[in-house]
């Protein structure tokens, strides 16, 4: 049997509208937990993760809420980590793109510590690879790719403790 664990993480720090924080709600909602265990999987739902508030602020240096967006980034990481730890896979609810930089940064940890390799497939509308210098509006929600890449405030871009959690060498186009 698969162990996975659900992850809540409501905000929308990083996005420059309100309105991601409903996503982990809406995803239970939408009955989630009962859809994974009609295929055999056993889950356990960990609840919602605490962080900061969403203060509004305009950006510091092209970045939007920089300091808020790294607590939040470092709640998941550590979260993930500790269900990949324990054997089981961490599923992250979210809706801020921004998210993506604490839990891919810990499943690349993950993978190193386990001497694997280690790809990401990244669907979206957009290729969320924005850096401070580009985006006009200094949300961290369409930079986790680019921050991934190295590309960004060292605080992210180091959240593992390693370095960028994607390596440019590793990137394939597929197509």
């Amino acid at each position: 049997m698969k162990a996975v664990s659900i992850i809540g993480a409501p905000t929308d720090i990083g996005a420059g509208m309100r309105g991601a924080s409903m996503g982990p709600e809406a995803i239970r909602v939408a009955q989630l937990q009962a859809m994974l265990e009609t295929q055999g999987i056993e889950v356990e739902d960990r609840g919602n993760l605490q962080g900061p508030g969403n203060p509004g602020l305009p950006p510091v240096d092209g970045y939007r809420h920089l300091p808020q967006v790294t607590a939040w980034n470092r709640t998941v990481y550590d979260a993930c980590r500790a269900e990949f730890g324990a054997g089981r896979l961490p599923i992250l609810l979210g809706g801020d793109h921004s998210l993506a930089i604490g839990s891919i940064a810990a499943a690349a940890q993950h993978a190193h510590d386990a001497g694997r390799k280690f790809r990401v497939l990244w669907f979206d509308a957009h290729a969320d690879s924005n850096t401070n210098v580009l985006t006009p509006s200094g949300n961290i929600h369409g930079m986790p790719v680019a921050i991934l890449l190295g590309h960004g405030p060292k605080e992210l871009v180091e959240l593992s403790g390693r370095g960028p959690a994607i390596r440019a060498e590793n990137i394939r186009e597929i197509g």
